[in-house]
């Protein structure tokens, strides 16, 4: 029996038991394998969007005409919780252990589109996140035609697509490049968000569309994936794929789209990211605590703020409280979602005795699966604050509750914030605090349900509540002959990073890892003692390029937000050529060297710095272990190239069993 759009309902069925696909997934199925990839998907936040993947998959497991082996799905986020890439390993997980069914279908139709024998145990699905961080991790690359699911970053993908890939060798970025661009499918999430990626998209398109050769062309697509589309923006147009009466009249999801949030509006008189500011977002969470919340969320704009919202929740016990950023190492990250996923996943049937805090910034507004029955948020842009509140009754009004009574969700304004531009928003949160109030239900309330704001926004978000739209250079083809010359590199070439994120103030990523062997005094062997275990991605914490210049040269932290590539100005008062306060190892395996000058580091480095060097802690949230040393060499090894590492060194001691 072949894999037809119809039996997408049955793979659907298998692969999540106890769940049914929504109408518009199976519209969406037959669309794709009948025609091709929409180019705009306005789905809300809660609709399930993470299914894109397993469309993808069926279409190409049945062989679908030009349908993608590669299918990378990006965020503009340093996001917390990659909930893509657990659904995709999820996916494989079923797939590869299947033995009879339409899942054992699927998989040797996934074999057969790598070219092997379907009879085989070969792995029929790859997963890989790219989160940079590691030189010469090009796992994900070595079988161009596995089928392969990547999870990533604009910065990721971008650079690598534009031959400039970031921590990428220069032998390797044609090849990386050659296959980003081809046999691709990408799923960008929530493209409002990244609109100088989406023009650099459609422009290798037109180019691979218009200067081809003659010979058939491996497909690339691209889709676009956006809950809170512009006025005027490609996710607002009428020919966009979105949700129809079918949808609305689903009972799982008709309880999600209905779902009241009123929100209660809260001047503040203090300025953000300080002590008063923090103590005040505490207040009301407790006050939503009191009115029976027991997940309560706190969403701030800035990573200061949240460090300083999470220390100066002194009273609460660390069992009852998390702050999840985007500068936390991966393994730090999972074990603290392992330890939080079962309470705050949607569909959780746990409920804390006591309610629990969870501190966040912008880096869950995509892509994080958390449900909060009480959310307290910094006013931000309102695409911002609507993604924010698509955490709150994810799944729909809690039974036995009056959102009415009691309002779930807070939004607070800064003294500041209601006459200043803002560093992150711009205009947008003055003007989104502005249109709050003039659409408010009642007076300082307002309803963040997805029905209550879909009349409001019948034409897309009014232009006053979202940052300005950024437009990347036109894409000449002189460009794209520079960087096509990878080894040796033109002298001048155009700046890849305009591409991606345009012309605002940005700073692409470095890779940070500590380690605990490393001698301070003695830099000139640190290259010798990290080679006996290099470091993985695991252990490794994304970072501002231009923020962890600051940190060399001993500046004091600005106080940025956690979006990619954006919040952090690269202006300071001392020149890159001047010799930095501290030492680090710029990681590059056999050219490996360490360097007190700043400008010797390039977008996607891979940074190690002894666990002993002051002032290592402000870089990111490092949890502390009584101990316990922050070094986490051995188990990212182990988890990256399972291969168990043991380093005998007399600052280790303490980490080895009795």
């Amino acid at each position: 029996m072949s894999l037809t759009p119809e039996r997408f309902e049955e793979f659907f069925a298998a692969l999540h038991p106890g769940r049914q696909p929504f109408p518009w997934q199976k519209r969406l199925c037959r669309d794709v394998m009948r025609d091709a990839w929409p180019r705009t998907l306005a789905l809300p936040t809660a609709s399930g969007k993470t299914s894109c993947i397993d469309i993808a998959l069926y279409a190409l497991a049945a062989g679908t005409p030009l349908a993608p082996r590669r299918i990378l799905f990006v965020v503009d986020r340093r996001v917390i919780v990659d909930e893509a890439f657990n659904h995709a390993s999820d996916i494989a997980e079923r797939l590869r252990d299947a033995k009879e069914g339409i899942l054992h279908e699927v998989a040797d139709g996934l074999r057969t589109r790598r070219g092997i024998d379907p009879s085989g145990d070969t792995d029929p699905l790859a997963c890989f996140q790219l989160r940079g961080g590691t030189y010469r991790d090009n796992a994900w690359a070595r079988t161009p035609s596995q089928p392969t699911v990547i999870c990533s970053t604009v910065d990721q993908v971008g650079s690598r697509l534009l031959f400039r890939g970031y921590g990428v060798s220069d032998y390797l970025q044609p090849l990386h490049a050659g296959l980003v661009a081809n046999d691709t499918l990408i799923l960008l999430d929530e493209a409002h968000c990244s609109n100088p990626f989406r023009q650099t998209l459609e422009a290798i398109a037109q180019y691979r569309a218009n200067f081809g050769s003659d010979a058939p062309q491996t497909p690339f697509a691209y889709a676009l994936l956006s809950a809170t589309p512009a006025s005027g923006e490609p996710g607002n147009a009428t020919h966009a794929f979105g949700l129809d009466a079918d949808d609305e009249a689903n009972e799982i999801l008709g309880r999600r789209l209905r779902a009241r949030k009123p929100t209660r509006l809260v001047e503040l008189g203090e300025r953000t990211a300080t002590p008063p500011f923090a103590d005040s977002l505490i207040k009301q969470a407790k006050t939503l605590a009191e009115g029976g919340a027991k997940r309560i969320g706190i969403i701030v704009n800035r990573v200061r703020s949240a460090q300083l919202v999470f220390d100066r929740l002194s009273s609460v016990p660390a069992s009852r409280k998390a702050l999840f950023i985007g500068r936390m190492r991966p393994l730090d990250r999972d074990a603290s979602m392992k330890q939080w996923r079962k309470l705050l996943r949607s569909g959780s049937t746990e409920s804390p005795d006591e309610p629990v805090f969870i501190v966040a910034t912008q880096c869950i507004e995509v892509g994080a699966d958390l449900d909060f029955d009480g959310l307290v948020s910094e006013c931000a842009s309102l695409d911002a604050l609507r993604q924010r509140f698509g955490r709150l009754y994810r799944l729909g009004e809690p039974d036995g509750t009056d959102p009415l009574e009691h309002p779930p969700g807070v939004v607070v304004i800064a003294k500041e914030g209601l006459k200043d531009d803002d560093p992150i928003y711009g205009t947008a949160l003055r003007g989104t605090w502005e249109w709050m109030n003039e659409n408010a239900d009642d007076p300082d309330r307002i309803d963040f349900g997805i029905a209550a704001m879909t009349p409001r926004l019948a034409a897309g978000a009014p232009a006053q509540t979202l940052v300005e739209a950024v437009n990347a250079p036109v894409l000449l083809p002189a460009y794209l002959d520079q960087w096509v010359q990878t080894s040796p590199k033109p002298e001048h070439e155009a700046e890849p990073s305009l591409f991606l994120h345009g012309s605002r103030a940005e700073s692409p990523d470095v890779q940070v890892c500590w380690r605990a062997d490393l001698d301070p005094e003695k830099p000139d062997v640190w290259a010798d003692v990290v080679a006996l275990c290099p470091p993985s991605v695991g252990e490794c914490m994304s970072l501002p390029l231009a923020q962890f210049k600051r940190w060399m040269r001993g500046e004091k932290d600005v106080s940025a937000g956690d979006i990619e590539g954006l919040g952090v100005p690269e202006e300071t008062n001392k020149p890159d050529t001047e010799p930095a306060e501290r030492t680090v190892l710029v990681w590059r395996g056999d050219k490996s060297f360490p360097t007190r000058e700043p400008n010797a580091i390039r977008p996607g480095s891979t940074l190690v710095i002894p666990c002993e060097t002051p002032g290592a802690e402000s870089l990111g949230y490092v949890p502390r272990v009584e101990g316990a040393s922050s070094d986490l060499a051995e188990q990212a090894t182990l988890q990256a190239r399972w291969r168990s590492v043991v380093r005998v060194h007399k600052a280790l001691l303490d980490c080895f069993p009795e």
